[in-house]
């Protein structure tokens, strides 16, 4: 399941607060990680770019952070 939705400040496909009314039903008693992201519309890039340069920075680090809040520690190399 998926709980870290990723809205742009502004989305000319899907209205924001409708957007996250419909996932915190989905979403019930699970934590729920929002994230509105700056100058971004309905895909997390910048400008309304369609190649990978265009991501939001802001994007990255929230999706980074929300990972590494999920994923087990690496472990330790053996010597």
């Amino acid at each position: 399941m998926v709980d870290c939705p990723a809205n742009g400040e502004t989305d000319a496909w899907v209205p924001i607060e409708e957007s996250l009314a419909v996932w915190r039903r989905a979403a019930r008693d699970a934590e729920l990680t929002v994230a509105r992201l700056t100058g971004c519309d309905h895909a997390p890039t910048l400008d309304e770019r369609e190649d990978l340069a265009g991501v939001s920075a802001q994007y990255e680090a929230v999706l980074l952070d929300w990972l590494g809040r999920r994923l087990p520690a690496p472990e330790s190399p053996r010597r």
